[in-house]
C-alpha cells in the first residue's frame, strides 16, 4: 500500500506547480488496490478529478454509482452558480455522460476497454457483476425524488423528479 503521506507529497508537489492533471493521470495508470481509499479520495473530490475518482471507485471499490453522485452534486452546485458559456461545465457534463455511458455498455472509464472479456469461456460472476453495476447506475439515474442539497449554505433540503436525468439533459 502507498503510504497517504507519500501521495499527500505528491499531490502537493504537483498542486504548487498548477499541475493536478498531472496527479490524475499518474493514478490512471497505478494499482487502485495500492492506495489509501479514504485518503485518496478525499484528495480526488477536493480537487475534483473526477476521471481518476472514478477509476478509483469502480475498481477499487466496485462502487460505479457514488463517483457519479459526486460530479452530478458538483456540477449541480456549478449550474445554480454558472454564467452562460461555462466551457469547464460542459466539459464536465460531458464526462459524466460519457462515464455513465460506458457504465451501462460494461465498459471501463476512460479507457471504453471491455469490463469482462468477451470470449466463449468468460466467467459467469465478471457478466453478473457488469448486469448489477447496470441496474444500479440506471436505478440512480432514473430516480424519480432526488433530495437536493441546500442552496448557498441554507439547511432546508429539497427534492426534484429525475433531477439527474434533467442535470445531464443540461449539456444541450
Amino acid at each position: 500500500v502507498l503510504a497517504p503521506e507519500i501521495m499527500a507529497k505528491f499531490v502537493a508537489h504537483f498542486q504548487s506547480r498548477g499541475a493536478l492533471v498531472a496527479v490524475e493521470r499518474s493514478l490512471l495508470s497505478l494499482d487502485v488496490s495500492a492506495l489509501d481509499f479514504q485518503m485518496i479520495t478525499g484528495l480526488l473530490k477536493t480537487h475534483r478529478l473526477y476521471t481518476a475518482l472514478f477509476r478509483v471507485y469502480s475498481l477499487g471499490l466496485g462502487d460505479f454509482v457514488t463517483p457519479l453522485e459526486v460530479l452530478l452534486d458538483d456540477l449541480r452546485k456549478r449550474v445554480s452558480s454558472s454564467s452562460e458559456g461555462d466551457d469547464d461545465l460542459a466539459f464536465l457534463l460531458q464526462k459524466a455522460l460519457l462515464y455513465a455511458r460506458y457504465s451501462l455498455e460494461g465498459l471501463t472509464f476512460p479507457a471504453g476497454e471491455p469490463m469482462v472479456a468477451p470470449s466463449a469461456d468468460e466467467d459467469e460472476e465478471g457478466r453478473a457483476r457488469v448486469r448489477r453495476l447496470r441496474v444500479e447506475v440506471m436505478l440512480f439515474l432514473l430516480q424519480r425524488r432526488v433530495a437536493l442539497p441546500p442552496e448557498d449554505g441554507g439547511e432546508e433540503t429539497s427534492t426534484e423528479d429525475y433531477a439527474h436525468l434533467r442535470l445531464l439533459a443540461a449539456t444541450e
